[in-house]
């Protein structure tokens, strides 16, 4: 998935493949490219995803659910996924990057608000992930 704010120029990219190289994330984040991780990232056995997780600059990393295609490991069944998840993703996030919680949730928020500045407006401080 491809998202492209024409406001301010910063591009997302979400749903990417784990094949991709780190090189190629990393030319794309030089580009103003944010990337999205979620569901995927909560899978004990997405290496890759959760080693890029920790090590791509945090500036460039929005949040997801991936909402409903690619549910986190936890979902079992059938069950539902939604942004009700995003929560627990980021926490999952956060001890990847051995960071707190509340300073993971708010960089990627303050991240997400440069693609989508228009959210600010449905978001408080203490609403915010946290």
């Amino acid at each position: 998935f491809f998202f492209s704010s024409r406001r301010r120029h910063t591009r997302y990219i979400g749903d990417w493949s784990s094949d991709v190289c780190s090189s190629d994330l990393e030319q794309l984040i030089e580009l103003g490219f944010k990337l999205g991780f979620g569901g995927a990232m909560t899978y004990p056995r997405a290496l890759k995803i959760r080693e890029l997780a920790s090590s791509l600059p945090i500036e460039a990393i929005v949040l997801e659910t991936d909402a409903p295609d690619i549910p986190p490991e936890w979902l079992k069944n059938g069950e539902k996924n939604s942004p009700a998840h995003l929560k627990k993703i980021s926490e999952i996030m956060a001890e990847l990057r051995s960071i707190k919680a509340s300073q993971l949730a708010e960089i990627t928020t303050k991240n997400a608000l440069e693609i989508l500045p228009n959210m600010a407006k449905l978001f408080t401080r203490h609403n915010v992930l946290l």
